[in-house]
């Protein structure tokens, strides 16, 4: 970033590091506010392909597992000062270059970029020969993640960025999307929300009733990842929010609220989620266990709950596990009052990463 903020001497710059580990784009998609100053921005980076889901999508029709990825890049344009938005690719050691070049989720996202007019940058085509023809001389020294060397990674993203945006290098920041010319969303109806509330961290605690058998912690990994915990069988975890909607929305029937939780590959169980005063809703069953990829994630889980003022959710930690332990991690509690058409789309976004978790 140091020499990138150098292409623009004399400018009063400054960065600011909005992404959390371990998260897809159907979270930021909605939390994107709690994270992004909400200031006039020039550029913004944004990159999704390592933890999205990796196989390409089948269509992109309404309800399609890049649903929440479109709501998202849509989101960044209006940002405050309609910020040039970067669409940056990066891959993984392991999967990419060790499965297969077309493993990752570049080939969709790319399709919105086009799309929208966002540059791109794609460390997989920018590393993928090399790699393979200088692995013993250049590549001695892997970084913990990407399994890259630090000063190539540096290079790299520099010469790649001025190659793919040659236009910031010369005239300064031009905005892709400037007020009134957003086109209409590539998936159809995908809008993005415009009234989402993300409950997490401090507000999250506000709204927590009870939470015996749960631990509210970071587990030592730092902002963005503070959430309850627990490891004890039938303990419960009540938040109350309210569902209901603005007079001036025309939509009365139920909302869709959606929870974060951590799905994982170590100990982890299931939980069952349901409502249990003022608001009705079924019942939910969510697995925190990961079966084919060793990573930790923040997976989304979709509620349909009737509208009340105190609506009571309940979170349990059942017997129920295909591991050798019972922990589940709620981070965050999510709702907006978007039209049951755009939840339905939230909902697609969670089966669609279920469904490839094996």
């Amino acid at each position: 970033m140091a020499q990138i903020m150098g292409a623009f001497p004399g400018a009063d710059d400054s960065m600011h590091n909005g992404g959390v580990r371990g998260i897809t784009s159907t979270y930021m998609a909605l939390c994107l506010d709690l994270h992004v100053p909400q200031e006039p921005l020039d550029i913004v980076l944004a990159e999704f392909a390592v933890n999205d889901i990796a196989h390409p999508s089948p269509s992109f029709a309404p309800g399609s597992r890049r649903a929440a990825y479109e709501r998202l890049l849509r989101k960044l344009q209006k940002l405050p000062g309609h910020p040039v938005v970067i669409v940056i690719n990066m891959f993984t050691v392991e999967r990419e270059m060790k499965v297969g070049y077309w493993e990752n989720a570049e080939l969709d996202f790319q399709e919105f970029s086009t799309y929208y007019g966002l540059p791109t940058v794609s460390f997989v085509a920018a590393t993928y020969h090399s790699y393979w023809e200088n692995a013993e001389r250049d590549f001695q020294e892997f970084s913990t993640y990407y399994g890259l060397p630090t000063v190539s990674f540096k290079a790299a993203t520099y010469h790649s960025l001025k190659n793919a945006t040659p236009g910031l290098w010369e005239d300064g920041p031009v905005p892709l999307a400037v007020a009134g010319s957003m086109p209409e969303p590539m998936i159809p109806s995908n809008y993005e929300s415009s009234a989402a509330q993300c409950l997490m961290e401090r507000k999250l605690q506000d709204h927590v009733k009870s939470s015996e058998g749960w631990n509210y912690t970071d587990e030592g990994r730092g902002p963005g990842k503070w959430g309850y915990v627990s490891t004890t069988v039938a303990a419960k975890l009540v938040i109350e929010i309210d569902t209901t909607t603005p007079p001036e929305r025309e939509y009365k029937s139920s909302i869709w609220v959606s929870l974060a939780y951590l799905k994982s590959y170590n100990l982890m169980g299931t939980a069952s989620v349901e409502c249990i005063s003022g608001c009705t809703c079924g019942s939910l069953f969510v697995d925190g266990a990961g079966k084919s990829r060793m990573v930790s994630l923040t997976y989304i889980a979709a509620l349909k709950v009737s509208q009340h003022a105190k609506c009571q959710i309940q979170v349990t930690v059942l017997k129920k596990t295909a591991t050798k332990g019972n922990k589940f991690k709620f981070a965050v509690a999510l709702h907006d009052h978007e039209a049951l058409k755009m939840r339905c789309a939230f909902l697609a976004d969670f089966l669609a990463h279920f469904e490839n978790m094996g």
